[in-house]
């Protein structure tokens, strides 16, 4: 048997499949290593870096051009040296649709897969929340998990993980936003619950240590090493500004709502503590357990009960004085409210009395 023939029976071989394979599993071995170095550098490090706004299927700029030209080097002298073999022992077929293959490849004209529609299943270490957003990339929360802090990351917007969010976003907002008088806090509530529950149908049954950690972390219940990592917060905070956002308090509600939903298969020094966060009296769990953080007082204190509990979710003992005693004039009319507050802390407290009432759940009155 010659050369000619030899090639030609390796041109059997899905060499492409192969090689590309090889090559995210570099990269893969890449993003470990070099990961840390990527949270502090702007610049290219390692052998590729995130490029968001070329979509979600633009790999090849987010490659370096050293290993891109490799990888095509790889793969011409493989597919493209058997695929001359099959053309010269008369194996015309073989050897064009290898050819082919490696010319879709190389003009990215293979056509888009489904991965940004198809359904998206979250791991306890993989929690993303979306945020709200009408562009092709946006920021993504991220749950903690064990030994990894509350993280923020500017990712391409995947469809199917906004699905929910971008088909209830109007609803949400629109009223408030078009006229007062059209906005409701049930609706409201109403609509964030139905976010939430859509969202969280995509959370593959967690492990019971992982759910327990979970637990721990939200319900402040522990700080041992692996939970007071949770505690921090891994991307950067941007100067003069609290924890106390829309965005956040979504991420946060996503987490009670599921540990709720799966209180029964947390121990018994945990079965009950989500009563922390949800007022018992509307959970069908009668009203002798004690208020959830802000239902114990009205006004104001109540609010101020709240926010320190979500500080101390993130380790943080002291919240920001802007978070905690908000300042500056009280708008002149409030339409959720109906009415034109006196001051900020009147607006502040009436505000959070009517939340409370709204919402059994302190990060949903939040």
């Amino acid at each position: 048997m010659g050369l000619e023939q030899c090639l030609s029976r390796l041109a059997y071989v899905p060499w492409i499949l192969i090689v590309m394979s090889l090559a995210w599993w570099v990269w893969l071995l890449d993003a470990i290593w070099f990961q840390g170095a990527r949270r502090t550098r702007n610049s290219a490090v390692g052998l590729w870096m995130m490029v968001v706004d070329t979509g979600p299927y633009g790999w090849k700029q987010c490659v370096t051009r050293r290993f891109l030209v490799i990888l095509y080097l790889v793969l011409f002298g493989t597919a493209g040296v058997t695929s001359y073999g099959a053309l010269r022992d008369r194996q015309f077929t073989l050897g064009i649709l290898n050819a082919v293959g490696i010319a879709l490849l190389a003009a990215d004209a293979g056509g888009q897969n489904k991965y940004c529609k198809a359904p998206h299943l979250y791991q306890a270490d993989n929690l993303r929340i979306p945020l709200t957003t009408t562009f092709n990339a946006a920021m993504v929360y991220v749950l903690p998990s064990r030994h990894y802090g509350f993280d923020a990351v500017h990712s391409p917007k995947i469809e199917y993980e906004h699905r929910s969010l971008d088909a209830k976003i109007a609803l949400l907002f629109g009223p408030l936003a078009e006229s007062g008088s059209k906005w409701s806090a049930f609706e409201c509530g109403f609509n964030m619950r139905q976010i939430v529950n859509d969202h969280n149908k995509n959370i593959v049954r967690l492990a019971d240590e992982q759910l327990i950690n979970l637990a721990k972390w939200l319900y402040c219940k522990s700080d041992d090493r692996g939970i007071a990592v949770m505690r921090s917060i891994r991307c950067d905070r941007r100067d003069g500004v609290n924890l106390i956002g829309r965005e956040l308090i979504m991420a946060l509600l996503h987490a009670e709502y599921l540990l709720f939903e799966l209180r029964e298969r947390l121990p018994p020094d945990l079965n009950n503590e989500w009563s922390r966060l949800r007022n018992a009296k509307y959970s069908g769990q009668g009203d002798n357990i004690e208020p959830a953080a802000g239902f114990a007082r009205t006004g104001k204190e109540g609010y101020q009960d709240a926010v320190s509990f979500i500080y101390k979710i993130f380790g943080l003992s002291v919240p920001d004085p802007s978070a905690l005693d908000p300042e500056g004039p009280p708008p002149d009319r409030s339409e959720a409210l109906s009415l034109e507050p006196e001051s900020i802390n009147d607006y502040v407290g009436k505000l959070w009395d009517m939340c409370c009432k709204a919402d059994s759940t302190t990060l949903g009155a939040m």
